[in-house]
């Protein structure tokens, strides 16, 4: 299977890696959400129609890339409920595993930004809370 984006992660040690029209519009080797959901709020017109590459693609991932409108997704690892949303909206996604969830920092638990996704209500509504937790004082 051919990797349009994903292989460019290992290659620059990314965690994320965002292509339009055969160029690089946003990189970020930091983990997490915030560089994606500053990416998508910040410098939205570096997602629109892009390829992107993430190494974690859980349900607050899909929603920040679907809000980022992005065309497809590769991953090295997606959950089942970010494939169901990421169909469900009609963006195209490949991946290298598939995880049952996505664990927090110490790997004891679900991540908490995927229950808050879950329980956000929907696209917009999750990007808003997500930038007022994680934004503050950045």
């Amino acid at each position: 299977m051919a990797w349009k984006v994903l292989k460019k992660l290992d290659e620059q040690d990314l965690n994320l890696f965002v292509e339009c029209d055969g160029r690089m519009t946003y990189a970020s080797d930091r983990n997490g959400l915030k560089p994606l959901l500053r990416g998508v709020t910040e410098f939205p017109e570096a997602f629109i129609k892009g390829f992107v590459a993430d190494r974690y693609v859980g349900l607050a991932a899909s929603y920040l890339l679907a809000h980022g409108r992005v065309e497809e997704i590769e991953a090295k690892f997606i959950t089942d409920e970010a494939c169901e949303f990421l169909d469900k909206y009609q963006i195209k996604y490949k991946f290298q595993k598939k995880l049952p969830k996505i664990l927090n920092a110490r790997k004891k638990a679900e991540c908490p930004m995927e229950i808050m996704a879950r329980n956000s209500g929907g696209v917009i509504l999750f990007v808003e809370a997500l930038k007022r937790q994680l934004m503050q004082g950045t």
